[in-house]
C-alpha cells in the first residue's frame, strides 16, 4: 500500500501517543501478612491494542503471574468492547491459557467492566467489576463466577491521597466461602 508523504505526516501529527503506567497495590491482612502486586500496561490508541503484564507476591514467598495482549473499540463516551488472550501461571508454576471478551461502561462517576473468560477446555467463567468515585472517594466491588458455579468477591472502598495513590479498607470473600478483610494501598505512575 503507498501512502502520500503529506498523509503519512499528518497521520504522525494527529495520532493519539502511546501510553505506559505501572500500578503497584500491597494488600495487608488482619494477621499482617502482606501481599503485593505489580502490573505494567501499555497502551496503543492509533491501533487499539494494548498489553498487561501482573506479577504477584505472596506472603509465603510464592509468586504468580498474568499476561495479557488485547484489541478494543470504542463505542463513544468512554465505553467500549475489548477481547485478548491471557496467560497465568499460578503459584506452584503451573500455565494456562485463556481468551477473554467484554466490555466497559462508564456512567457519571461510576465504571463497569463484565465479560467472559473461557479455558483452554472450553469452561467458562464471568466477571462483574464495578468502581464508583466521587470527590476522591470511591467503592468497589468485584465479582467472579466459575465454571463450577462458585463466586470469589472484592468489596471495599478507598480515598485519593495523592496523585494516582490511594488508601483503603477490602474485604475478600473466596470460593470456599471463607473471608478475609484488610487494609491496601494502590499507586498510579505513568
Amino acid at each position: 500500500m503507498k501512502i502520500g508523504i503529506c498523509t503519512l505526516v499528518l497521520g504522525l501529527l494527529l495520532a493519539t501517543p502511546a501510553w505506559a503506567e505501572e500500578v503497584t497495590r500491597t494488600f495487608t491482612g488482619e494477621n499482617g501478612k502482606t501481599t503485593t502486586s505489580t502490573t505494567t500496561i501499555n497502551r496503543n490508541p492509533e491501533n487499539k491494542s494494548g498489553d498487561r503484564s501482573t506479577t504477584t507476591t505472596y506472603p509465603n514467598g510464592k509468586t504468580t503471574s498474568t499476561n495479557s495482549t488485547y484489541n478494543y473499540t470504542n463505542n463513544g463516551n468512554g465505553n467500549s468492547t475489548y477481547n485478548g488472550t491471557v496467560t497465568r501461571t499460578n503459584r506452584n508454576g503451573k500455565t494456562n491459557n485463556y481468551t477473554v471478551e467484554g466490555q466497559r461502561t462508564r456512567t457519571n462517576g461510576t465504571v463497569t467492566k463484565s465479560g467472559t473468560v473461557t479455558g483452554a477446555n472450553g469452561k467458562q467463567s464471568t466477571y462483574n467489576n464495578t468502581r464508583t468515585c466521587n470527590g476522591g472517594e470511591c467503592s468497589f466491588n468485584r465479582n467472579t463466577t466459575y465454571s463450577d458455579g462458585k463466586t470469589r468477591e472484592v468489596n471495599g472502598t478507598a480515598t485519593r491521597t495523592g496523585k494516582g495513590s490511594y488508601s483503603g479498607n477490602a474485604t475478600v470473600t473466596g470460593r470456599n466461602g471463607n473471608t478475609r478483610s484488610g487494609s491496601f494501598t494502590r499507586t498510579r505512575v505513568k
